[in-house]
């Protein structure tokens, strides 16, 4: 998920989407991750993403950005920050369903900044960044974390079954006791 806020932090729109489009595919769906989630929805809401919040409001110029939130809201289950990216992204589909008074909005907006609806500054030229080998990076990156993730709780689960604990081991020791007070405690140990 940091990943994405930075992308969507610097304008890398379409990497962002990549991003999350392979979630659902290639990333295990934890809870860790799905509050991670939650957290960047939260954080959408702060005022470092004010300029996101704005773009928004030119969705024909920024469309992966609105795939990248929709694909976010995908994932999401349905929760409180999914109620407030949702209730986001609403409000800015009833201006895009106006038409042609959105139609009005854009062009009042490119004359009054002299341009093509902006200045032209929040432009960022990716063209040296190569976004399909860091996104294969990524996948791998996830895809060892997985099985990192995988192994230990094997290891886990391989322990706790191989490993007495000592209520068990007292358990067992009390009742040899009990059945044959003659036995000795080192022929307990040696039958656990």
């Amino acid at each position: 998920c940091a990943l994405i806020a930075i992308c969507l932090l610097v304008g890398a729109y379409e990497h962002a989407c990549s991003i999350v489009a392979s979630c659902g595919e290639a990333i295990d769906v934890t809870v860790a991750f799905l509050v991670e989630l939650d957290k960047l929805v939260q954080l959408l809401e702060s005022p470092i993403f004010m300029h996101l919040r704005l773009r928004l409001l030119e969705p024909h110029r920024y469309a992966h950005l609105f795939k990248c939130l929709y694909g976010i809201l995908m994932l999401l289950p349905q929760s409180n920050a999914f109620e407030l990216l949702r209730r986001r992204l609403d409000s800015v589909s009833t201006l895009t369903a106006l038409g042609p008074l959105a139609a009005t909005i854009r062009s009042t907006a490119t004359t009054s900044t002299g341009g093509s609806g902006g200045s032209g500054d929040d432009e960022i030229d990716f063209g040296d960044i190569d976004f399909d080998e860091l996104l294969r990076h990524f996948l791998d990156v996830q895809q060892r974390h997985a099985r990192a993730r995988r192994s230990r709780e094997h290891t886990a689960a391989t322990t706790a079954l191989a490993v007495p604990t000592a209520a068990a081991y007292a358990s067992a020791h009390a009742a040899a006791v009990a059945a044959a007070p003659d036995v000795s405690a080192d022929d307990v140990v040696a039958a656990a």
